[in-house]
């Protein structure tokens, strides 16, 4: 009797123990085939989380180095003597870098404490939904020695941009 048969039964012609390894083979390829989808999905869903968390941060630096040029804007009015409380024509400038932004929803300009808003343009008709991805961004208006003078908040909802991905 050779190795390979041992602990089989017989029927007579030898067909039951080619049987049963066919069964175990096709048993090992189904759990084989069954683990690696599980590895598969579960990878996918690493690198899906991982993709949107990387997107969000590429998107919310975009916005900051757009904030930043009108942040620099500012700045370079108040070196002038401008205040940030009356500071005229702030409101065009916001509304045109507004205009050249999608997805924001709320631009504060806030004094150094954040405790006044001296200039708000929300752009949120009917109200904030629970389904909509917001993130925000605080720039720093400072003047010509690093002292923070004020800030601009913008609120951005990304959720469009997120459902495409998804």
């Amino acid at each position: 009797m050779n190795d390979e048969n041992k602990g089989l039964k017989k029927n007579g012609n030898g067909t039951e123990g080619i049987v049963i390894k066919k069964r175990i083979k096709r048993i090992t390829g189904l759990y084989l085939t069954l683990f690696l989808t599980v590895i598969l999905l579960i990878s996918l869903y690493i690198n899906m989380s991982s993709f949107r968390t990387q997107f969000v941060s590429n998107e919310l630096s975009f916005y900051s180095i757009s904030g930043g040029r009108v942040v620099d804007t500012i700045e370079n009015g108040l070196l002038y003597g401008k205040s940030l409380d009356k500071f005229y024509g702030i409101d065009q400038l916001l509304q045109a870098w507004n205009d050249k932004n999608q997805g924001v929803v709320d631009i504060k300009l806030l004094s150094a404490d954040k405790k006044e808003i001296y200039y708000q343009l929300n752009n949120e008709s009917g109200g904030w939904s629970a389904d909509q991805q917001y993130e925000s961004i605080d720039l720093e208006i400072k003047d010509s020695n690093y002292n923070t003078l004020g800030h601009i908040n913008i609120l951005i909802d990304l959720s469009e941009r997120l459902n495409i991905l998804y």
